[in-house]
């Protein structure tokens, strides 16, 4: 089963940016503070595949297309992948309903 390949994409969140304070006479001023970490962040739709993996203890391979070479990314887009997407030999299922299927036809879910 190492075969199998998700793919996602993440976006980076700040936590602890600078927020902005009302500063003398209720003019609006900027708070320069050191930022804080900086945290990944799925959409909705490619969180549920990766917790659906996980459940399954599926073994795979995680693809971040975020966090990817710039080649892969460029290949992802040009071939139009959306994420979440599983290649799974010569099978290919695009969203999470589509890998629900999958992972049920080949007998893992």
């Amino acid at each position: 089963m190492s075969d199998i390949i998700l793919y996602v994409r993440s976006k980076e969140i700040s936590v602890g940016g600078s927020p902005e304070l009302t500063g003398h006479h209720g003019y609006a001023s900027t708070y320069r503070g050191s930022s804080g970490p900086n945290l990944n962040y799925y959409e909705p739709q490619d969180q549920e595949a990766i917790n659906l993996r996980e459940k399954n203890k599926m073994v795979y391979t995680l693809v971040d297309l975020t966090k990817s070479p710039l080649a892969l990314r460029l290949r992802a887009k040009l071939s139009g992948l959306k994420t979440p997407t599983v290649i799974w030999y010569r099978k290919k299922a695009v969203g999470v309903e589509s890998i629900k299927r999958l992972l049920g036809e080949e007998g893992i879910e």
